[in-house]
């Protein structure tokens, strides 16, 4: 009995890790996609969180965040760059106009397509229909990312949440919600227009 005992629990943990490749599988299926999103940032060292809502649009080569709350953000991620710009909080205190401009991070842009095949599952906790797995890069020296954790909602096989940690313990969080697979996005919503005016820095 023992046996079979062990053998029918080590199939629901493999059925559970199945989840997160199915889903994979399922998101590099979508031509498009795009959700409700809130951002949630907080560094350890400062003791600072920090939310932001807005949306996400993805194609096949690019993704775009609009950030409308607490201020309005732009945020552009193709294969090679991330393209940001920031707009002024308040105005009569600052009325800057900042672009930055970085190096694309693979494994960031992966997980915000919901592919997750660069990790490997290290823990795999449910509540209810929420699978929640706990990850690590493959390749560690090829990221920032030093873990990452992603929640499917196994009733629609769709990502609601993921985290991941820096090297210095920074956690950032996207909560995701509404999302709508294969919807016509208009060409113009992937152009990124930097104000004249804008400050522009390179990293």
């Amino acid at each position: 009995f023992l046996i079979f005992a062990n053998q029918a629990y080590a199939d629901a943990e493999l059925s559970k890790i199945e989840v997160l490749s199915k889903v994979t599988v399922k998101y590099k299926s979508f031509d498009t996609f795009t959700a409700d999103i809130e951002k949630i940032t907080f560094l350890k060292t400062l003791d600072i969180e920090k939310k932001y809502k807005g949306k996400l649009s993805f194609s096949k080569d690019k993704i775009k965040l609009d950030i409308v709350s607490p201020s309005k953000t732009l945020i552009l991620f193709d294969k090679a760059k991330v393209t940001t710009v920031q707009y002024p909080e308040d105005k009569e205190f600052d009325d800057t106009i900042r672009v930055i401009k970085t190096r694309a991070d693979s494994f960031l842009n992966k997980m915000l397509q919901g592919d997750f095949t660069r990790f490997k599952v290290l823990n795999v906790s449910t509540k209810k229909d929420i699978i929640t797995y706990e990850i690590i890069p493959k390749q560690k020296e090829k990221t920032p990312v030093k873990k990452a954790s992603v929640s499917i909602d196994t009733a629609k096989n769709l990502i609601t949440q993921f985290n991941y940690w820096d090297m210095l313990e920074n956690k950032t969080s996207f909560v995701f919600k509404n999302v709508v697979p294969n919807k016509e996005i208009d060409k113009k919503v992937f152009e990124l227009k930097i104000p004249s005016e804008a400050i522009i820095t390179e990293i």
